[in-house]
């Protein structure tokens, strides 16, 4: 009897030990890129931007230098950019040129009735009805340089001058992509190893945010509920800010491994979020931002929620939904913007 009682602990450790050792291996996953060499995989993306009304509007107060009619005018100008992308039609493409390496390009293609041309059109309009009734001679010039495009820049000073020329420079290029409807503009160029690490180091910071997003993936195996971050800058301040308080979370997330039609997807959570609080230095700028004004505080927001599917089995993605906001403030005004990015097969 006491030999069997001996036993039965001895089984029963055994078991116990088993049961830690089963609990503790958890079923890793690869997340690698796996396309074929010179393979492509193309994606209908839509990109929106959304106006958030629950804030309020930056506003001029009486300490801003910048005039009311040029605010009025780029106010303006803001809401034909963000109708220019919400009209177009977006590509994502990833292809495997190299050995190793995943290139991925946003294609922007312009529809006919919202092209570049139509564009600019817009632009000029909202310059045009927003000038001053009181107007400098330099002013009348640059108006008359809208309306016909010349001017004369003998009373212009050297600034003036060279806005006259980056204008006509802007109209000319708008002006030869009319004949390019169809013809699709590389919004974004970056590169990606298969192992889902950054490749293009050098890529601008704003584009290497939205290549970390939509391509970077963990370098190493994964287990559902592990955690990674990924190569975001979300917030850039210059020499001119002084930082008092700041906080970044960069969280990426396997949620779920799931199996759909005999293909594994794993379900990935994104949940990033950087902010910022400070005030500008204006001692010793040689240029003073005009949407400043004598305001000092700045505030800056930054998240980036979403959820992809990505295709373990065929080493790309399914579907994928980002949400990018980006809140800034001033001492009295807050505001939103929020870009909505969606792209499936």
């Amino acid at each position: 009897m006491i030999y069997i009682m001996k036993v039965c602990k001895i089984l029963f450790f055994f078991l116990c030990l088993f049961s830690i050792f089963e609990a503790s291996a958890k079923k890793t996953y690869d997340l690698k890129w796996k396309l074929a060499p010179n393979e492509e995989v193309i994606y209908n993306c839509n990109i929106r931007n959304i106006v958030d009304t629950t804030s309020a509007p930056l506003v001029l107060n009486d300490s801003s230098i910048l005039s009311k009619e040029l605010y009025t005018t780029l106010k303006e100008v803001a809401k034909l950019y963000a109708k220019n992308i919400d009209n177009a039609t977006w590509k994502l493409s990833f292809v495997c040129d190299k050995p190793g390496i995943i290139d991925m390009q946003l294609r922007k293609y312009d529809n006919t009735e919202q092209g570049n041309g139509n564009f600019f059109k817009e632009l000029k309009e909202a310059f045009l009805k927003n000038m001053p009734d009181s107007m400098s001679k330099e002013d009348v010039e640059f108006k008359k340089f809208l309306e016909t495009g010349s001017c004369d820049t003998t009373h212009m000073d050297d600034e003036m001058k060279r806005d006259v020329k980056r204008f006509d420079e802007m109209y000319k290029l708008f002006e030869a992509q009319k004949d390019s409807q169809g013809k699709p503009q590389v919004a974004l160029r970056g590169s990606v190893y298969e192992n889902g690490e950054i490749c293009s180091f050098w890529t601008k910071s704003d584009q290497l945010n939205l290549l970390a997003i939509m391509a970077q993936l963990p370098s190493q195996k994964v287990a559902v509920g592990d955690s990674w971050s990924i190569q975001t800058k979300l917030i850039n301040c210059d020499q001119s800010v002084v930082c008092r308080e700041a906080g970044k979370k960069n969280k990426v997330t396997l949620e779920k491994v799931e199996v759909v039609d005999g293909e594994t997807i794993a379900v990935i959570n994104y949940d990033i979020v950087e902010s910022f609080a400070g005030e500008y230095d204006f001692s010793g700028i040689a240029f003073k931002n005009p949407f400043i004004g004598n305001d000092k505080f700045i505030g800056i927001e930054a998240k980036v929620s979403g959820k992809g599917y990505f295709s373990i089995s065929k080493g790309r993605w399914n579907k994928y939904a980002s949400y990018i906001s980006i809140t800034k403030k001033n001492s009295t005004n807050s505001n939103t913007s929020t870009q909505v990015i969606t792209f499936e097969k």
